[in-house]
C-alpha cells in the first residue's frame, strides 16, 4: 500500500476548508512542525480511512465522535492509495449530530473514473479493505509504523525476556489463547465426565428400583380395585337411604295438605252445629206454643192478624240465618289465606337469611381483596426495584473492573519506571531511554524526571485503589439489595393467585346475590300485607257484603219478633191470635223437625270427614316421627360414600404415583445408557484437548515458529547492516546456552554482533553501533510481520524521537534511513527538530492557525 493523496476536512485539528496532501513524487519526506500542530493527526487520518482506527482507539475514554473537530458537525477523510498497480479511494465520514458514519471504497478505472467496490455497509467495506491490504491495524502499527521509543523494544531486553517480546511482536498470543481455550475445554470435558459419572450413579440407583416398583404398582392397583368396589357398595347404600328419605318427605307434604283439609272440614262442622243450635231453638219455641194448644185455639181469632204478619216476616229471618252461615264460611276461608301468607313470609325469611350470608361473604372477600391490593402493589414495586438494583450492580461491577484494569496498568508503568531507575544506577554511558550520550548532569536530570513520573504514577494508583475500594463496597451493597429484592418478588405470584381466586369467588357470589335482588323488599311487602291485613281481598269483600246483608236483615228479624210478640200478646188477649199461633207453631214444628234431621246428617257427614282426616294425620305423623332418623342415616350414608370415594381416589393416585415411579425408573435406565455414551464422548474430548493444550503451549508450536522466523530476521537484519556498514557488521541469534553441566542447556535468545574486532554480545555495544543494530532488527521484524500478513511493505513511517539524539546520533539515523530508502516506495519521517528539516529531499511543514492546521510543502 502506497499513499497517493490525502484530503481532510474537520478531522481532529484540521478545519472546515479541505486540506490536501499529495504524496505523489515523494520518496523520503520529513513531516515537521511543533508539538500539537497536527503531525500525528495526518497519520491518524490514514489509519482512520483504511481501518477506522486512530491512536486513541481502544481506550476507555475514546469515542469515534472525537475525530470531529471541536465546534464542527461532521468530519471527512479521503485517501487515495496504490495497491498492486491499482488505485483505490477510501472515503470515511463521521457525523457528531447523528452519531453515525459512512465508509466507501472506490476503484479507479482506466479512464480515471471511480467505481464503488466496497460493501453495502460500513462493516462490509472494512472487511473488504482488510482483505485487500492483507493486514490488520495492529499489524500495520508493528510493521510500517516505527513509533517513538519502540526501535530497541526487542534488543534492549534481557536475553531471557527476548523470546517473550518476540512472541508478542509475532502475535503468538493467539496460540496462548488457543492453549487457554484447549485447557478450558479440557477442564470442561473433565467436569462433564465427573458430572456424568455422578448422574450415572444416580440413574443406576433409580433404575435398580424398577422390580420393587413393579410389585408396589401391582399392590396399589389391587388396593385401588378394592376401594372402587367399596365405593360402589356405599353408593348403593346412599341411594337406598335417599329413596327412603324422599318417601318421608313426600308424606310430609301430604301431611300438610291433610292438615289444611282438616281445618276446612272442622270449620264446616262448626257452621253446621251453629245451624243445629238455631233449629233446636225454633223447635223449643214451637213446642211451648203447642203445649198451650187449647188456649191458643180459643184465642185463634185474635191471633189471626198477628200471625199473618209474623208469617209474612218469616222469610227475612231465614235469609238472615243463611247470610250468617255464609259469613262464617267466608271468615274460615280468610283465615286460610292468612295461613298461606304466613307460610310465604317464612320461606322469604329463609331466603333472606341466605342472602345476608352471601352479603357477609361478599364483604369478607372484598375486605380480603383490599388487604391484598397494597401487598400486590408492593410486590410489583419490588420487581421494579429489583431491575434498578440489578442495573446498579452491573454498573458497580463494570466500574470496579475498569479500576482494577487501571490499577494493573499503573502498576506495570511504575515497574517500568523503577526498572529504568535501576538501570540508571549502573555505570552506563548511554541513556537506556533515549540512547543519547549520558553525562553526570544528564543522568541526574533523567533520574529526577523518572522519580517525578514514579511519584505521579503512585499517586494515580493510590487514587484508583481508593476509588476501587469504594466501588467494591458499593458492589457488595448492590448484591445484598438484589438478593433481598429477589426474595420479595417470589411472593408476587402467590399473591396474584390468591387475589384471582378471591375475585372469582366474589363474582360468583355477586351473581347469586343479583338473582336474589329485591328479596328484602318482597319480604317487607309480605309482612306489611300481614300487618295491614291486605290478604283475602275477595273473602273480605264477601264478608263485608254479608255483614251488610245481616245488618239489613236484622231489622226485618226485629220486626218479625215484634210481630210474634204482638201475636203472643194477641194470643193472650184473644183466641184468634192464639189459634193462629198454634197453627203456625204446628207448621213450624214440622219444618224444624225436617231441618233438624237434615242438619244431623250434615253434622254426621262433616264429623266423619274430620275423623277421617284426623286419622290420616295421625298415621302420617306416626310415619314422620322417624324422618329425622332417616335423614341422619342418609347423611351418614353420604358421608360414608364421600370417604369411600376419597379412599378410592387416594388409591388411584397411589397407583398412578407407583406407575410414574416405575416409568421414571425405566426412563432412568434408558437415560443411563445415553449418559454413558455422552461420558465416553466427553472422555475422548478431554484427551484430545489435553493433546492440543501441549501443542499450542510455549514448548509446542510457538517454539517452532520462533525457531523458524529467527533465521529470516537474522538474514534480513544482516542484509540491512551490510548496506549501512559496508559489510562491517553482522548480527546473530542463539536460542540455547550451555548450562552448569555439559549435558544441560538453557533456553535463551542471545544477540551477538560480529565486526572487525570479533564477535561480542549485543550488550557490549553502545551509541551508533547499537542504534544501527536496533534499526536493522526493527526493520527486519517489520518486514517479517508484513510478509506473514501476506502484504507487501511499501510504506515506512518513522517517529523515533529525533529530539533525544545528539548531532552525531541524528546523522547516523539519517544515514540509516538513506541506506534503506530503496527498499520502500515512500518513507515519512516525523520530527520537530530544526536540524533535520533540510536533511531529507522533501519537507511537509505543519502549522496550526485559528481556522485549523495547515500544510506547506517545502
Amino acid at each position: 500500500m502506497i499513499p497517493l493523496k490525502l484530503t481532510l476536512r474537520n478531522f481532529m485539528s484540521y478545519g472546515e476548508e479541505p486540506t490536501t496532501l499529495d504524496f505523489r513524487g515523494m520518496h523520503v519526506a520529513c513531516l515537521s512542525g511543533d508539538n500539537g500542530h497536527g503531525k500525528s493527526a495526518l497519520l491518524d487520518a490514514i489509519t482512520y480511512a483504511l481501518w477506522g482506527c486512530t491512536r486513541a482507539s481502544g481506550s476507555a475514554a475514546s469515542r469515534e465522535d472525537d475525530v470531529v473537530r471541536v465546534g464542527a458537525d461532521s468530519a471527512e477523510v479521503v485517501l487515495e492509495f496504490e495497491l498492486e498497480r491499482s488505485v483505490y479511494r477510501a472515503c470515511r465520514r463521521r457525523s457528531r449530530t447523528s452519531h453515525s458514519g459512512e465508509w466507501r471504497l472506490d476503484l479507479q478505472g482506466p479512464e480515471g473514473e471511480w467505481k464503488p467496490v466496497g460493501g453495502a455497509s460500513m462493516g462490509e467495506t472494512g472487511r473488504h479493505l482488510q482483505r485487500l491490504l492483507r493486514m490488520e491495524y495492529e499489524t500495520f502499527l508493528n510493521s510500517a509504523y516505527l513509533r517513538q521509543g519502540h526501535a530497541d523494544e526487542f534488543t534492549r531486553q534481557k536475553p531471557s525476556d527476548r523470546k517473550r517480546i518476540l512472541a508478542d511482536i509475532l502475535d503468538l498470543s493467539r496460540y496462548d489463547k488457543l492453549a487457554d481455550m484447549a485447557r478450558q475445554r479440557r477442564m470442561e470435558a473433565e467436569l462433564t465426565v465427573k458430572e456424568l459419572d455422578g448422574e450415572l450413579r444416580l440413574l443406576g440407583d433409580r433404575a435398580r428400583q424398577a422390580p420393587a416398583l413393579r410389585e408396589e404398582l401391582m399392590a396399589a392397583q389391587a388396593e385401588m380395585e378394592r376401594r372402587y368396589r367399596e365405593r360402589d357398595e356405599r353408593a348403593r347404600e346412599a341411594a337406598a337411604e335417599r329413596s327412603a328419605l324422599a318417601v318421608l318427605e313426600e308424606k310430609a307434604a301430604r301431611l300438610a295438605e291433610t292438615e289444611q283439609r282438616l281445618a276446612e272440614f272442622q270449620a264446616e262442622l262448626a257452621r253446621a252445629r251453629q245451624r243445629q243450635a238455631a233449629i233446636l231453638e225454633g223447635q223449643r219455641a214451637a213446642h211451648e206454643i203447642l203445649a198451650r194448644r187449647e188456649q191458643i185455639e180459643s184465642d185463634y181469632r185474635r191471633f189471626q192478624d198477628a200471625s199473618r204478619r209474623a208469617e209474612e216476616l218469616e222469610p227475612a229471618t231465614r235469609a238472615l240465618r243463611e247470610a250468617q252461615s255464609l259469613l262464617q264460611d267466608a271468615q274460615g276461608r280468610l283465615a286460610l289465606r292468612r295461613q298461606e301468607l304466613a307460610a310465604g313470609i317464612r320461606a322469604a325469611e329463609i331466603e333472606a337469611d341466605h342472602a345476608r350470608e352471601r352479603a357477609r361473604q361478599i364483604e369478607n372477600l372484598q375486605r380480603r381483596l383490599e388487604e391484598l391490593a397494597p401487598k400486590l402493589v408492593e410486590a410489583e414495586k419490588a420487581s421494579a426495584d429489583l431491575r434498578q438494583a440489578q442495573e446498579e450492580l452491573q454498573e458497580a461491577q463494570e466500574r470496579y473492573a475498569q479500576l482494577a484494569a487501571a490499577n494493573e496498568s499503573l502498576g506495570e508503568a511504575i515497574a517500568l519506571v523503577e526498572s529504568r531507575l535501576s538501570q540508571l544506577e549502573q555505570p552506563l554511558s548511554t541513556c537506556p531511554v533515549c540512547l543519547s550520550d549520558l553525562t553526570q548532569g544528564r543522568r541526574e536530570q533523567v533520574v529526577e524526571r523518572l522519580r517525578g513520573d514514579r511519584q505521579s504514577l503512585v499517586s494515580q494508583r493510590d487514587a484508583v485503589r481508593r476509588d476501587g475500594t469504594q466501588w467494591k463496597l458499593r458492589r457488595e451493597e448492590r448484591k445484598s439489595r438484589v438478593s433481598t429484592l429477589e426474595a420479595r418478588t417470589l411472593d408476587a405470584a402467590g399473591l396474584r393467585g390468591v387475589s384471582e381466586e378471591c375475585r372469582s369467588s366474589l363474582e360468583a357470589l355477586i351473581a347469586q346475590q343479583a338473582a336474589s335482588s329485591g328479596l328484602e323488599e318482597r319480604l317487607a311487602d309480605l309482612r306489611k300485607q300481614m300487618k295491614e291485613e291486605r290478604y283475602g281481598a275477595e273473602e273480605r269483600e264477601e264478608i263485608a257484603a254479608l255483614e251488610r246483608r245481616c245488618r239489613d236483615l236484622a231489622s226485618d228479624a226485629a220486626r218479625h219478633d215484634e210481630a210474634r210478640r204482638e201475636v203472643r200478646e194477641l194470643a193472650a188477649a184473644g183466641i184468634e191470635a192464639r189459634w193462629a199461633g198454634l197453627r203456625e207453631a204446628e207448621r213450624e214444628a214440622a219444618w224444624l223437625e225436617a231441618e233438624a234431621e237434615s242438619i244431623l246428617q250434615e253434622i254426621a257427614r262433616w264429623s266423619a270427614r274430620v275423623d277421617e282426616e284426623r286419622a290420616r294425620t295421625a298415621s302420617l305423623g306416626t310415619d314422620l316421627a322417624r324422618i329425622a332418623e332417616v335423614r341422619a342415616r342418609a347423611t351418614a350414608a353420604e358421608e360414608r360414600l364421600r370417604m369411600a370415594a376419597q379412599a378410592a381416589e387416594e388409591a388411584a393416585r397411589s397407583a398412578e404415583r407407583a406407575r410414574g415411579l416405575l416409568e421414571d425408573a425405566e426412563r432412568a435406565a434408558e437415560a443411563a445408557r445415553q449418559k454413558q455414551m455422552e461420558r465416553d464422548r466427553a472422555d475422548a474430548d478431554r484427551q484430545a484437548y489435553a493433546d492440543l493444550f501441549g501443542a499450542f503451549g510455549k514448548r509446542g508450536v510457538q517454539a517452532l515458529i520462533i525457531d523458524n522466523v529467527l533465521p529470516e530476521i537474522q538474514d534480513e537484519a544482516n542484509r540491512l547492516l551490510a548496506r549501512m556498514t559496508d559489510n562491517g557488521m553482522q548480527v546473530g541469534f542463539s536460542t540455547l546456552r550451555k548450562g552448569l553441566t555439559a549435558a544441560s542447556q538453557i533456553e535463551t535468545l542471545d544477540i551477538t554482533i560480529t565486526d572487525d574486532a570479533g564477535t561480542r554480545p549485543y550488550e557490549l555495544y553502545s551509541g551508533g553501533e547499537a542504534f544501527r543494530v536496533n534499526f536493522a532488527i526493527r526493520i527486519s521484524l517489520s518486514r517479517l510481520l508484513s510478509r506473514r500478513a501476506g502484504a507487501q511493505l511499501r510504506t515506512l513511517i518513522i517517529d523515533e524521537g529525533f529530539g533525544t539524539q545528539d548531532a552525531k546520533g541524528r546523522d547516523r539515523l539519517v544515514e540509516a534511513i538513506e541506506s534503506v530508502k530503496d527498499e520502500f516506495a515512500l518513507i515519512l519521517v516525523v520530527s520537530h527538530v530544526e536540524d533535520l528539516k533540510d536533511a531529507f529531499p522533501t519537507r511537509i511543514e505543519v502549522t496550526k492557525t485559528p481556522s485549523g492546521s495547515r500544510l506547506t510543502l517545502v
